[in-house]
């Protein structure tokens, strides 16, 4: 877009999408289009006293002409009047905030203009809580989405009183003034970027007064800045001034680079340093040019304000370092233009701008992610029974992935027991409704450990839940139903939301169970027990009953199992003789041989208090667990209700999980909750015609394997790194290693992306250079026309439906 300025060219790409105002992005994204709302506080040349009076006219200088001040005036347009607001209309025809005409700070048309003549740096907090009232009033702005732009511009009058109270205008104080200001607006303004100008240097406008010839009335400037008018010339009075005036400046810096308002990616504050050095415009002969003041020769006049507003226009597209720091009034200022690829505003220095790129939970890259956890079930459990073979390895190896990226990465675990458990906190046997536990102690966990920086690491936390639910769902289909699944779930997000910084979420989808059911295998406890677990454990020798159960209470009390039973099995008989009706009413059940009580023919060594261990190897000894694993999958028989049921079930967890991860993913910065759906279908791989391949299983057919852990880690990993929308829904256990993805340097990885529904990026709506000055006239009535027709037809619609649906419907049969 090509347009012209009061004289001046100016071509932008200008980016206007309503789309953006639902996504989050850090300030140092922002756009020119971003910004909705201007505001701003200060003194009189933010009110605007005397920008329209005419020279001769003295008393006019009391009219605030806030519609023309240079950072928050709204008259005209750009072609007519330059102020921020106006440049930033070009941009955003839907800004607001801006004053307009004149009036006091309190009038309707000062808006967010509360700046007020007269002020010093102690009235500015008074003026921002004002301002913050007004914004939170007012229907007219979305307080916590719109974006603001706040100019504060204040400390000319604390000069100019200066000598009169040099402790009320010290340094410390003016810094107290303007930090307490500050503070305010960063604790109650969301999405914000704070303009601090710097204090106007302001010794050489003594020039106006020094040139009899201009006719300029000093006395009345005398009255109004005697700190700055009054000292003769290389006087140590004018000395202090012109220090002061530095430290006022320098103390804005010290403020600001002290990184108190860098706490949060929605809001900023950037020094604009423009009025540092001031060259007082001249005349052909030299003389200072008054045109570029108003009637009192001190403030300031449309011509300059013109000045000023694209002075701090370039300021904000200038990078932090590379800031222009000096104005000259006679120089022809033009408007710097910000590209496709330039945000608002090249806010902060390159490290600020480093620090925002990985706060904003969408440009998060896995070299970035310093911590990992876990929540769940069985599946993400690492094993601490003696009985197990191997660990589930889920959660580790997706570690182990990270770890190619951070070396230094923390919180996984390894290893076996609860010792080696670090910041994975998933239980065998866990229901959703034990995740809000998980949580906390997670949380606990990560502020305990001195090697986690609790407020600044970026963190991974992979969840995944709901097998167990849906295992017991036919058993207790109140609590387990998929609206407490999803309830149950959103109060475990909503935890790590409120009290977890910087944190990226993986919900992995629940897995399509049904695929579970045709698994067999030749072996006792998959042949025996399908339907159930049976676990066999080390060959003991106990010396009573008693003995044995205070024993095996010690392996147990980990699986926290409460009800225990134990049959004895003749010499001659086997488990299938058990009675396993009775069984099912207990969920750990041991099975001990009688031949083992037969003390008198067996010498024992003692090796503990209470167990013994065999000295002739060749009495065999064999203790079985029993457990109803997932009795609502895999008892119901094909085709049943029961089993239909099951399956139905089954797709509301996956339906609930979905929409309760899309309403993280719009609304916050440094957190996100992805949906991670790869499980939603699942391919076992054969080893035969049509025979499952049973190497992904446990013993019990139904647990996974250590291999199956490293399929779902791989899978995992894959689904982070696709887009949304564009996610695999399905998981082919297949065994291949080149199915591992990786994240392109020159193509930043989505893994990391809240996209909004199924677009990986909403594309923005841009117009190019060598559009016309203005739009044409028919275009504009095109659209107003076409705006009016599609808001009738939607009306008559809407009326039409609601007129339909109060219609009483036909009573037949009934004859009254």
């Amino acid at each position: 877009m090509s347009s012209t300025v009061s004289g001046l060219s100016f071509t932008a790409s200008v980016i206007v999408t309503d789309v953006r105002l639902f996504l989050h992005f850090p300030v140092h994204e922002l756009t020119p289009a971003d910004i909705k709302v201007v505001a701003a506080v200060g003194d009189s040349l933010t009110a605007g006293n005397g920008i329209a009076s005419s020279q001769s006219n003295i008393l006019d200088v009391l009219t605030q002409y806030r519609g023309l001040s240079w950072s928050v005036g709204g008259d005209g347009n750009l072609t007519t009047v330059t102020t921020l607001p106006n440049i930033l209309k070009y941009f955003n025809p839907n800004l607001t905030g801006y004053s307009v005409r004149t009036g006091g700070a309190t009038t309707p048309d000062a808006f967010f203009n509360q700046a007020v003549p007269g002020s010093k740096s102690r009235d500015v907090p008074s003026q921002v809580e004002a301002l913050v009232q007004r914004m939170k009033a007012d229907s007219r702005i979305n307080f916590e989405l719109d974006w603001k732009v706040i100019t504060l511009f204040i400390g000319g009058n604390d000069m100019c009183d200066h000598c009169y109270n040099s402790l009320l205008h010290s340094v410390e104080n003016y810094r107290k003034n303007v930090r307490d200001s500050l503070d305010y607006l960063h604790k109650e303004v969301p999405r914000a970027l704070v303009n601090l100008v710097e204090v106007l240097y302001i010794s050489p406008l003594r020039e106006m007064h020094l040139e009899t010839s201009l006719n300029c009335p000093t006395w009345l400037v005398n009255y109004m800045c005697p700190c700055v008018i009054l000292p003769e010339a290389d006087s140590k009075a004018l000395q202090m001034v012109e220090e002061l005036n530095r430290k006022y400046q320098e103390t804005l810096h010290e403020l600001v680079e002290s990184g108190r308002y860098d706490t949060s990616p929605d809001f900023t504050v950037v020094i604009q340093p423009f009025f540092r050095d001031v060259v007082v415009p001249r005349l052909e002969d030299g003389r200072p040019d008054r045109s570029y003041f108003s009637a009192d020769c001190f403030h300031l006049s449309q011509k300059a304000q013109t000045l000023m507003a694209r002075s701090l226009w370039n300021n904000m597209l200038e990078p932090l370092g590379s800031k222009t720091a000096k104005h000259d009034f006679s120089a022809t200022v033009g408007l710097k233009c910000p590209t496709k690829n330039c945000s608002v505003v090249s806010l902060v220095s390159i490290c600020l701008v480093l620090l925002w790129f990985i706060s904003a939970v969408h440009k998060l890259r896995p070299a970035d992610i310093k911590v990992v956890a876990a929540l769940g079930d069985y599946i993400t459990v690492i094993s601490r029974k003696v009985w197990m073979r191997s660990c589930f390895r889920f959660f580790s190896l997706s570690s182990d992935i990270l770890k190619k990226f951070n070396p230094l990465l923390k919180g996984f675990s390894k290893g076996t027991g609860s010792n080696q458990r670090a910041f994975n906190m998933a239980e065998a046997g866990a229901k959703t409704s034990d995740i809000p536990g998980q949580v906390q102690a997670l949380i606990e966990a990560m502020r305990a450990d001195v090697e986690v920086n609790f407020e600044t690491d970026w963190k991974l936390v992979t969840v995944f839940i709901g097998g167990t639910d849906l295992c017991h769902y036919c058993l207790d289909q109140d609590n387990l139903s998929p609206s407490n699944y999803s309830h149950n779930l959103m109060l475990a997000l909503d935890i790590l939301y409120r009290e977890v910084p910087r944190v990226l979420v993986n919900v992995v989808e629940v897995m399509e169970m049904e695929v579970l059911r045709p698994i067999t295998r030749n072996t006792l406890a998959c042949a025996l027990l399908p339907r159930s677990v049976l676990l066999r454990f080390p060959v003991l020798v106990f010396t009573s009953l008693d003995m044995l159960k205070n024993e095996m209470l010690v392996s147990i009390k980990e699986t926290l199992v409460n009800d225990l039973c134990f049959f004895t099995v003749r010499e001659n008989s086997t488990l299938a003789s058990v009675d396993f009706g009775r069984v099912l009413k207990y969920n750990w059940c041991f099975f001990i041989h009688k031949s083992l009580f037969l003390y008198s023919s067996i010498s024992f060594s003692t090796h503990g208090k209470n167990v013994s261990r065999l000295k002739y190897p060749s009495l065999s000894l064999s203790l079985f667990s029993y457990r109803s694993s997932c009795p609502c999958v895999i008892n119901p028989s094909e085709n049943s209700p029961e089993f239909e049921e099951i399956k139905r079930i089954n797709y509301k967890y996956q339906v609930k999980t979905f929409f309760k991860h899309l309403f993280y993913h719009f609304f916050f910065e440094d957190f996100a909750v992805v949906l991670q759906p790869f499980l939603q279908n699942s391919i076992i791989p054969s080893v035969g015609v049509g025979e499952p391949d049973t190497t992904l299983f446990a013993l019990d057919c139904f647990h996974m394997s250590q291999r199956a852990q490293e399929e779902l880690a791989i899978a995992l990993w894959n689904n982070m790194l696709e887009p949304v929308g564009q996610k695999q829904t399905y998981n082919n256990f297949t065994r291949d290693r080149s199915k591992i993805s990786c994240p392109s340097e020159t193509t930043p990885p989505p893994v990391l992306t809240p996209e909004i529904l199924t677009l990986p990026n909403p594309e923005l709506t841009t117009r190019d250079a060598n559009c016309p000055e203005t739009l044409p006239v028919w275009a504009t009535v095109v659209v107003g026309v076409g705006s009016l027709l599609v808001g009738v037809f939607f009306t008559w619609l809407i009326m039409y439906c609601c007129c339909r649906s109060r219609k009483p419907k036909e009573q037949k049969g009934s004859g009254f």
